[in-house]
């Protein structure tokens, strides 16, 4: 992105839009990312992250840039980021002046949390006033996704498709242009185990044993990624506590997408179960055993519970970061998943694997057992405009 390293290196005037990481969970914090990002390729601008000032931990944790810098050094005076808080009361809006910014007037700013925001689908977004295209500087932030929707924009539609995108992959081209899991996330659990263990040899002589026949096939591993989201009250209480059969909903839709997808080729089915409940994942590995892959029974962490003490201990900020982001790469991983409806999280990590009408979700306050047929996937159209979208 030759345009991006000429404003970094002031080869041309700055024309920046920097996204603040709104106060959420990793999964709200992506799409909206990612959703920004296209703004910014979009208009022209330059594109960094930041934390602008919260008690969160930098993306930086868990991610490297492979292919352009987005890293936003700190600085940056509190008047130009602190109303895009999510606990912030005041004015959503830039004073008319402030001693610490004097060229005020070439910073905007917007915040688009929990809204739906038609006009990203409809509208010059370099028009739009408070962040119109004479500003040199936008700081923004949101949580919520509309990489799939932005095609319909008649401003912008051809431009995406003129360079390559498609409304069914840009989150994920997005994604893996801005970001690679770092060494923090390569050595969590998560990550480690869908590498060991959802991938098997790409030959058989690779991980022959003594006595095993040369001529054998390579193992054709059936990959179901199940993630349950039980929900905040998990950390914020101290007894974690779970009736499994609530959710027994989502391994019977696992056993059903088993039935309807194993060939006569499939050697191996492996479950990889991603949830925020360490009590949960506990009860499923003593019903089902050695059929299912859990990446940790540890205790997680939320970013989005992260208090300003917490930032004190900077090691565990970043594993926790770092293990949130290993999970949902190692439930990319998998061929077919099984989600929580209100959560992004595992509708990230199966947007992430490539592959298409492969998505199921339930939700989880709801007795109702979805059916998990082979036409009961979830649509792209209606996963755009769901919970935090894409």
């Amino acid at each position: 992105m030759a345009l991006h390293r000429q404003i970094l290196a002031a080869e041309r005037p700055p024309r920046y839009l920097i996204a603040v990481l709104p106060h959420y969970g990793l999964a709200d914090q992506l799409v909206g990312i990612i959703t920004l990002f296209y703004w910014a390729f979009l208009t022209g601008r330059a594109f960094q992250i930041s934390t602008g000032g919260q008690p969160l931990p930098p993306l930086e944790a868990a991610f490297d840039a492979p292919f352009v810098n987005w890293t936003r050094p700190a600085g940056d005076p509190p008047v130009l980021t602190e109303h895009l808080h999510l606990k912030y009361k005041g004015e959503m809006r830039y004073p008319a002046m402030h001693p610490a910014v004097p060229n005020l007037s070439e910073y905007g700013s917007m915040r688009l949390i929990n809204g739906f925001y038609d006009f990203l689908s409809t509208e010059n977004l370099s028009t739009i006033p408070e962040v119109e295209d004479n500003k040199s500087v936008l700081f923004m932030t949101s949580n919520r996704g509309c990489t799939q929707r932005i095609f319909n924009n008649p401003h912008y539609s051809q431009k995406l498709y003129d360079v390559g995108l498609r409304p069914e992959t840009a989150f994920a081209c997005a994604f893996r242009f801005l970001f690679a899991p770092s060494q923090v996330t390569r050595s969590a659990p998560g990550w480690q185990l869908a590498k060991s263990r959802l991938h098997p040899p790409p030959n058989a002589n690779d991980s022959m044993t003594e006595g095993q026949d040369p001529s054998s096939k390579p193992e054709n591993v059936l990959r179901i990624g199940i993630q349950i989201r039980v929900g905040d009250r998990v950390y914020r209480s101290h007894t974690d506590d779970v009736q499994f059969e609530d959710y027994m909903p989502y391994f019977d839709c696992a056993r059903t997408i088993e039935r309807h997808k194993r060939t006569s080729e499939t050697t191996k089915v492996v479950w990889y179960l991603v949830s925020d409940s360490q009590r949960l994942k506990e009860k499923a590995l003593e019903r089902f055993g050695p059929d299912l892959l859990v990446t940790s029974t540890q205790p997680n962490t939320h970013v989005a519970h992260t208090q300003p003490k917490d930032l004190e201990e900077a090691d565990k900020i970043m594993t926790g970061l770092g293990s949130a982001a290993a999970d949902m790469l190692g439930l990319a991983e998998s061929d077919y998943f099984v989600v929580t409806q209100n959560s992004g999280f595992g509708r990230i990590g199966a947007l992430l694997s490539g592959r298409w009408n492969h998505i199921w979700s339930l939700s989880s306050e709801s007795n109702e057992r979805l059916m998990c047929r082979p036409a009961d996937y979830v649509r792209l159209e209606d996963m755009a405009s769901t919970w935090s979208g894409v």
